[in-house]
């Protein structure tokens, strides 16, 4: 990039001395006029003029744009400002008479030359000037790039933070759906079960209802049992003495048939001996 400055830097001041030898005839050093040198300035200023950068400038890139700014304003200014010489003529700019110097035009020449050098040495000032704020532009540049750059990345990790807040919100969702579904089902789980407690309850009502007439039936089986016992008992008292009545029945009835034969033979009632 520098060597192409110079290159600029080079046909422009060639062009602007080889113009001011063509009115020079007499063979002496050129002298280029000032404004021929702040006009190649202005004019590789504005070829050498930075690409803008869309964005907000730093601090050093505003720095830099007011130096370059400054400089401009000064060399505008020369170039307004006309150049006097001691004899009240203005040399800057026009064409040397073809006169012999004498030592009043060899003053003037080297007073001339004195202010070009010091014009030379204060434009290598301000290109020097120039040259530092394009580098500090060129720095701001590259950071600016770099914090694009970082931007870019920032907004792609954003986007993947999105990406995966997004990601997340759908699983609370699904997750909130979910514990709604489950809390629907506790809520019916919770009914169903107090249901149930409510039919335990009457079955417990009934069996234990069920259970006093159980204990009823059982103490009126147990009397049952227990008239059933005492009938047997009785009955074993009546079939006992039934038994010991068909005995003395059955005595009677051998004892009337003995009696009855013997009664036949005697022709009267006779007790029998051996009844």
């Amino acid at each position: 990039m520098w060597q192409r400055v110079d290159l600029a830097w080079g046909e422009l001041i060639t062009g602007a001395i080889g113009g001011v030898l063509e009115h020079n005839p007499d063979g002496l050093d050129p002298v280029p006029p000032l404004g021929a040198v702040i006009a190649a300035f202005l004019a590789l200023c504005a070829k050498l003029k930075p690409k803008i950068v869309m964005g907000h400038p730093g601090p050093r890139r505003r720095a830099a744009l007011a130096r370059e700014h400054a400089i401009r304003a000064k060399l505008v200014t020369a170039i307004a400002t006309p150049q006097q010489s001691s004899r009240d003529v203005s040399t800057w700019g026009h064409k040397r008479p073809r006169t012999c110097l004498g030592r009043g035009a060899q003053q003037q020449l080297s007073m001339d030359q004195q202010e070009l050098q010091g014009a030379r040495l204060q434009f290598t000032v301000h290109q020097q000037q120039l040259q530092d704020a394009q580098q500090q532009l060129a720095l701001d540049e590259q950071q600016l790039q770099g914090a694009q750059h970082q931007l870019s990345l920032d907004q792609q990790q954003l986007q993947g933070a999105q990406h995966q807040l997004s990601l997340d919100q759908q699983l609370l969702q699904d997750a909130q759906r979910k514990v709604a579904v489950d809390q629907q089902q506790l809520q019916g789980a919770q009914h169903q079960l107090a249901v149930d407690q409510q039919q335990l309850q009457g079955a417990q009502h009934q069996l234990a209802v069920d259970l006093e007439q159980l204990q009823g039936t059982q103490h009126q089986l147990a009397q049952a049992l227990e008239q059933m016992q005492n009938g047997r008992t009785g009955l074993e008292r009546s079939e006992l003495l039934l038994r010991q009545h068909i005995d003395a029945c059955m005595r009677v009835a051998k004892c009337c048939v003995v009696v009855l034969p013997c009664a036949q033979e005697g022709g009267a009632y006779q007790h029998c001996d051996r009844h």
